[in-house]
C-alpha cells in the first residue's frame, strides 16, 4: 500500500469515498424528506391563502363599487285614535275662539288641554276649520277628517271625575245662615 502525501492509503480513500456516497445518499434523502415535508405545508397554506384577505373589504364596499340593496319598506303603522271633546267657545271683539280637550290614547286618560284656538290654527293632528258660535258648533280636521263637534255630541269629560253622590236636602244650619238677615253697618258707614 502505498501512502500519499497526506498519511493515508490509498484504500483508506476509497472507503471514505465509498462512505462519502452513503452520507451523501443519505443527506440527498433527508434533503428530498423535508423538501416535501415543506411542499405538503406550502400546498395548505396556498390552500388557505385561496380565500380573498381583502374580501372583508369588499363587502364593505367603502368605494361604493357595488349598487346598494333595496331599501326595505316597513308599513307605517296607523296613528292612535284621538277623542276631541268641546270644552268651551267664545267670541271676544269680534274673534272666534274653541277651548278643545284632545285625549290621545297612547298617552294617557288625561288629554291634553291646548291653549284657546282660532279658525285655521293647528295643534297637533287637529285643525279647526270653522267656528260657529250661533250653533254652538266646531268643525274640526282630525288626520285629514272632517268632524263637526256639539256640546251634545261631544261634552267635556273631566279626566278622573267620580260620579257626584245625589244631591241631599240643606240642613237646618244651612238654611238657618242663609236665611237670617246680614248685620247692618254701622253708622260711619251709612251715605248722607
Amino acid at each position: 500500500m502505498r501512502t500519499t502525501g497526506g498519511g493515508f492509503s490509498r484504500k483508506d480513500s476509497i472507503s471514505i469515498k465509498s462512505d462519502g456516497l452513503e452520507v451523501i445518499a443519505q443527506r440527498i434523502l433527508i434533503g428530498v424528506f423535508c423538501g416535501m415535508v415543506s411542499m405538503a405545508a406550502t400546498m395548505d397554506c396556498r390552500a388557505a391563502a385561496n380565500e380573498n384577505p381583502y374580501q372583508a373589504i369588499m363587502d364593505r364596499n367603502p368605494f361604493r363599487l357595488k349598487p346598494k340593496p333595496p331599501a326595505t319598506v316597513s308599513p307605517i303603522p296607523s296613528p292612535p285614535p284621538i277623542e276631541v271633546c268641546l270644552t268651551g267657545m267664545y267670541r271676544l271683539r269680534g274673534k272666534k275662539g274653541v277651548v278643545l280637550r284632545i285625549v290621545d290614547k297612547s298617552t294617557g286618560p288625561n288629554g291634553d288641554l291646548p291653549p284657546p284656538l282660532r279658525e285655521g290654527d293647528v295643534h297637533g293632528r287637529v285643525e279647526i276649520v270653522s267656528i260657529q258660535v250661533e250653533k254652538s258648533a266646531v268643525i274640526v280636521r282630525i288626520d285629514g277628517k272632517e268632524q263637526t263637534l256639539t256640546f251634545e255630541k261631544n261634552p267635556p269629560k273631566s279626566a278622573a271625575a267620580a260620579p257626584l253622590p245625589p244631591r241631599s236636602a240643606p240642613t237646618a244650619a244651612v238654611t238657618q245662615r242663609f236665611s237670617a238677615r246680614p248685620p247692618s253697618l254701622p253708622q260711619a258707614y251709612e251715605s248722607p
